[in-house]
C-alpha cells in the first residue's frame, strides 16, 4: 500500500512538475471594426479627447476562429484575429488581399486551435504550414485544424495553397517586459484601454509612453511636408514607448540625432486605415512609416507588429547599434520594404517575420532620402549586419536586397563599403517579380530586379564578406535563386557604376522548388568585378552542388557567369591539410623549379619573384601552422607575410597580385598549403584563390582561380638548411674584442664592445637552419633566447655578409 501511494504521489509530483512550466499569455480585445480594403482620405481629428471615428479603429477578421489552450488543459481561450493585407500581384497591380494575424505568448506546449469559418469542410484539402522547415502538419478535423507546438514561432498557415488569404500565427515566447517609470526629466504617459488622440505638444519634451492592453493610440494624420512630426510621435533622447499585447498605436514613429530609444512590447503599430499608393505615385501622400531612425545611436526595437505601412516600415539612416528582436511585418503598398537600412553599422535583427510589398531585408550604404534631399548625410558604409532565426516573404521583390543604393559618388568620393553582413537560420518563403498593370498586361520584372537572394553592387559600393549559412529557400512563385553582380549605371536603381564585390559564402544553402529562372554571378569589367563566391554544401531539391554544371535543368545551366566573375568555388571549405609542420622552406615551383623570394629588382619592396636558387634569405620562408587548417608564410628576409592582394589588379585580369606586408589579422594572410601528387597547392583561405606562377614572366606572382593539373600552381616545400661556414675563415681585421656571453646560455645572449654598425646578428641550430636574425646597431647588446630547446648552437655576426665572429653555444635550463 506504501508503495502505491509514492507511486500516486510522485507521479502526481511529476503532473504537476510538467504542467507547472506550461504558461500561456493571451491579450485584450481593441476596440475592433470592419475596416475598408482601400481607405479614403481620413478627415482631420480635433480635440484630444471624444468618440472615435470608427474607420480608426482596430479591423478584426471574422474569416477565421482561432483558441488556444495549455496542452492537457481543458480550458481554452480566445485569440482576437487582427485585419491585415497583402499585396496579391497576380491580380491588378492595385489590388491587394484581406488577411489576417494573432498573437499570443507561451512556454511549455500549447494545442492550437483554429477553424475556417467560410469552408464547411477541409477533408482532401491542403493545409500547408510555412516555414516548411518546422514540419508542422495538423490534424484535420471537418473545417478545423489542431496542432501542438512546443517551441515559439511564425507561421503562415495556407488553405489550399492560397498565399494570401490565410492566417499568420505568431506564438511568441514568454516576454520580461516591465512598464516604463519616471525618471528625472522624464514622465509616464498611460494609456487605458478605450481610444485616445496623442498630444502633439508631448513631441517636444521626453517621455515614456505606455499604451495598455485594450488601448488605442491615435496620432493625428495630417498631410503636409514629409519632414513635420503632426503625424508621428516624435522621441527624443532617453524615450520609450511600450505597447503591451492588445494595444495599438495608430500613427508613426519617428526620431533623428538621438541616442537610448525603445519601442517594445506585444502590441501593434497600425496604419491600416491610411490610404495605400501602388502602381500610381499619389502628389500628397503622407508617406507615414510605423518606425523612422536616422542618425541615432543605441535603438532598440522589441516585440511590436508593423501593420500595413504606407511605405518602407521600419527605415533606419545612418544609424550606429541597432537591436531588433521578435518584430513582425506586413504590407501591401508601393515601396514596402521590411526593414530597409542605408549607411548603418553594427545592427543585430532577430527572430522576426517580415511579409512585405517590397524588399524584405534591404541593406544599403548612405544615400540622400527623397523627398527631403537636404537632410544631414553622413555618407556611412554600411557594416557588421547579422540578420538570424528570420522568415522572409516577399509577396513583390526581394526576401534579401544588397547594394542597390550608395553615395553615387556624389561631392567627388567615388565607393562606400558594404561588409561583414551574416545571415543565419533563414526561411525565405516567397519570392515573386511579376506584376499584372491595371490594363492587364503582365510586365515580368527581369534581369537583376530577380533574386531571393540579391546582391547588386551599385552606385560605387564595394560590396565584401557576406556569409550566408543555413539558407532554406522554399518554392517561390517567379524570380531566381542568386544574383551576385556588379550593376552598371542606369541598370535597375544604379545610379552609377558598382565597384566590386569580394567573398560571398553560402553554407548549408538549400533550394527546393521548380521554375527559377537562372541566377547570375557577374562582373563588368577587370576594374569591377566579382571575385570569390564560395559554395559550402549547396542543394537543390536535395541534389548536392558540387560543379557550375551541377545545377542545370534540362541541358541548361542554372548559373549565368562571365569574365569578370573569378573564384567560384564549390566544397571548398573541407579542402585542408595539417600534414606542413611549421618550420623554415625554399618553395619552388614544379613548372620551372624556380624558388619564391622577395623581388630583389623591383622598386616596390613588397613584390614577389621567382628565381633560381641562391640560399639567400629572401629566398628563405618560415611557414607557420595556425592550428585551423590554415598557415601564414612569412618571408625571412624582411619579416613580412604573403598576403593575397585585394587591391593591386594583375595584368592577368582574373588575377590579383600577391604581395608582402606587416603582419596583421587579415583573413587575406591565411592561406591553406594542401597536398597535391609531388607536390603542394597554395590557396588563400578566405578568397579561395591559388599562388600561381604569371604567364607572363618571373617578376610576378598572382592569386588565380584553381585549375585542376596546373603546373604552374603547384609548388615543391624543401626545409631550409643552407650552408653555414662554420669553419669559414673570418672577415679580415674584423674586431678582435668583441664578447659574447655566457655558454652555456640559459635566457639572454650578451654582447659586448661591438663597434660595427647595423651588424647582422644571426643563431643556427645545429642542423644548420638560420633560427633567428636581428640587426644590431649598438656597441652592447642583449638578445633573449630563453624560448630555445636545449641544445647546441653557433652564434654567428656578420659585417656587409663578412663574418666577424662565429662560435658554438650550448643552451640549457
Amino acid at each position: 500500500m506504501k508503495k502505491i501511494i509514492y507511486f500516486l504521489l510522485l507521479m502526481n509530483f511529476i503532473t504537476l512538475n510538467v504542467f507547472s512550466q506550461n504558461q500561456l499569455i493571451t491579450y485584450a480585445s481593441p476596440p475592433d471594426t470592419l475596416v475598408e480594403n482601400n481607405p479614403p482620405l481620413l478627415a482631420p481629428l480635433t480635440g484630444l479627447t471624444g468618440i472615435t471615428p470608427a474607420n480608426y479603429l482596430v479591423g478584426r477578421n471574422t474569416k477565421y476562429s482561432v483558441r488556444v489552450k495549455e496542452t492537457g488543459s481543458s480550458t481554452w481561450k480566445d485569440l482576437f484575429v487582427y485585419s491585415t493585407f497583402v499585396n496579391n500581384t497576380h491580380g491588378t497591380l492595385t489590388k491587394s488581399e484581406r488577411s489576417s494575424f494573432v498573437n499570443f505568448d507561451f512556454s511549455g506546449s500549447v494545442t492550437i486551435e483554429i477553424t475556417f469559418n467560410t469552408l464547411p469542410d477541409l477533408n482532401g484539402a491542403s493545409i500547408l504550414i510555412r516555414p516548411l522547415s518546422r514540419n508542422i502538419i495538423p490534424i484535420i478535423e471537418d473545417n478545423k485544424i489542431i496542432f501542438t507546438l512546443t517551441n515559439p514561432g511564425k507561421f503562415s498557415i495556407e488553405p489550399g495553397g492560397n498565399r494570401y488569404s490565410g492566417l499568420h500565427l505568431f506564438a511568441n515566447g514568454i516576454s520580461n517586459y516591465t512598464a516604463p517609470t519616471a525618471s528625472s526629466g522624464s514622465e509616464v504617459y498611460t494609456y487605458e484601454a478605450g481610444e485616445h488622440i496623442y498630444d502633439l505638444n508631448l513631441n517636444n519634451i521626453n517621455k515614456k509612453i505606455h499604451i495598455r492592453s485594450g488601448a488605442v493610440l491615435i496620432v493625428r494624420p495630417v498631410s503636409e511636408d514629409y519632414s513635420n512630426y503632426k503625424s508621428r510621435i516624435k522621441l527624443l533622447a532617453n524615450d520609450e514607448i511600450y505597447i503591451e499585447g492588445g494595444g495599438v498605436l495608430k500613427g508613426g514613429v519617428i526620431a533623428e540625432d538621438v541616442s537610448n530609444v525603445k519601442i517594445y512590447g506585444r502590441g501593434i503599430i497600425d496604419l491600416t486605415n491610411h490610404r495605400k499608393q501602388y502602381d500610381e505615385v499619389f502628389s500628397n501622400y503622407d508617406y507615414i512609416r510605423p518606425i523612422t531612425f536616422f542618425r541615432c545611436n543605441n535603438v532598440l526595437v522589441d516585440g511590436v507588429t508593423l501593420n500595413d505601412s504606407q511605405d518602407v516600415n521600419m527605415f533606419l539612416g545612418d544609424n550606429n547599434y541597432v537591436t531588433i528582436n521578435n518584430v513582425k511585418v506586413f504590407s501591401r503598398a508601393r515601396w514596402g520594404d521590411g526593414i530597409h537600412m542605408k549607411g548603418c553599422m553594427n545592427v543585430d535583427i532577430n527572430d522576426c517575420f517580415l511579409r512585405t510589398s517590397d524588399d524584405c531585408i534591404s541593406i544599403y550604404a548612405s544615400r540622400y532620402t527623397p523627398p527631403s534631399w537636404n537632410e544631414t548625410y553622413l555618407n556611412r558604409p554600411a557594416l557588421n549586419i547579422n540578420v538570424q532565426n528570420t522568415s522572409l516573404y516577399a509577396d513583390k521583390a526581394h526576401p534579401i536586397e544588397i547594394g542597390w543604393h550608395g553615395n553615387e559618388e556624389r561631392n567627388g568620393i567615388e565607393g562606400l563599403d558594404i561588409y561583414n553582413l551574416f545571415f543565419n537560420n533563414i526561411d525565405i518563403l516567397e519570392h515573386d517579380e511579376i506584376w499584372i498593370n491595371p490594363d492587364g498586361t503582365v510586365r515580368e520584372n527581369a534581369g537583376d530586379f530577380l533574386g531571393a537572394i540579391s546582391i547588386n553592387c551599385s552606385d560605387g559600393n564595394k560590396c565584401s564578406n557576406f556569409l550566408f549559412k543555413d539558407i532554406r529557400v522554399e518554392d517561390f512563385s517567379n524570380g531566381r535563386l542568386l544574383s551576385v553582380n556588379v550593376e552598371s549605371g542606369g541598370v535597375g536603381a544604379a545610379m552609377t557604376d558598382g565597384k566590386r564585390v569580394e567573398n560571398i559564402r553560402f553554407e548549408n544553402l538549400s533550394y527546393n522548388g521548380y521554375g527559377e529562372k537562372p541566377s547570375s554571378i557577374k562582373g563588368l569589367s577587370c576594374d569591377r568585378y566579382v571575385n570569390g563566391v564560395h559554395f559550402e554544401n549547396f542543394k537543390v531539391n536535395g541534389t548536392l552542388i558540387e560543379d557550375l554544371s551541377d545545377y542545370n535543368i534540362n541541358g541548361v545551366n542554372m548559373i549565368n557567369t562571365n569574365d569578370f566573375a573569378y573564384n567560384i568555388t564549390f566544397q571548398e571549405a573541407n579542402n585542408f591539410s595539417n600534414s606542413l609542420d611549421s618550420g623554415l622552406y625554399t618553395i619552388s615551383n614544379l613548372d620551372t623549379n624556380l624558388y619564391l623570394q622577395k623581388n630583389p629588382s623591383l622598386p616596390y619592396a613588397n613584390s614577389l619573384a621567382i628565381g633560381s636558387t641562391s640560399f639567400a634569405d629572401n629566398q628563405v620562408w618560415e611557414v607557420i601552422k595556425l592550428g585551423t587548417g590554415h598557415y601564414k608564410i612569412k618571408n625571412n628576409s624582411t619579416g613580412k607575410f604573403l598576403q593575397n592582394s585585394i587591391d593591386l589588379q594583375s595584368v592577368n585580369c582574373k588575377g590579383r597580385y600577391v604581395q608582402l606586408s606587416d603582419e596583421s589579422s587579415s583573413t587575406f594572410q591565411e592561406w591553406k598549403i594542401v597536398e597535391d601528387g609531388l607536390g603542394y597547392k597554395i590557396n588563400n583561405a578566405y578568397t579561395r584563390a591559388y599562388l600561381h606562377r604569371s604567364d607572363e614572366t618571373n617578376s610576378y606572382l598572382l592569386a588565380l582561380p584553381k585549375i585542376d593539373n596546373e603546373p604552374r600552381q603547384k609548388w615543391k616545400f624543401t626545409p631550409y638548411t643552407p650552408l653555414i661556414p662554420f669553419g669559414s675563415r673570418l672577415k679580415a681585421n674584423n674586431p678582435k674584442n668583441i664578447n659574447v656571453y655566457p655558454n652555456p646560455l640559459v635566457d639572454y645572449i650578451n654582447i659586448n664592445n661591438l663597434t660595427i654598425k647595423n651588424a647582422t646578428f644571426k643563431l643556427i641550430d645545429f642542423q644548420g637552419r638560420i633560427i633567428s636574425t636581428k640587426q644590431i646597431d649598438t656597441e652592447d647588446s642583449q638578445i633573449y633566447v630563453g624560448n630555445l630547446a636545449n641544445g647546441i648552437y653557433v652564434v654567428m655576426i656578420e659585417d656587409n655578409g663578412q663574418i666577424i665572429y662565429s662560435n658554438k653555444f650550448v643552451k640549457s635550463l
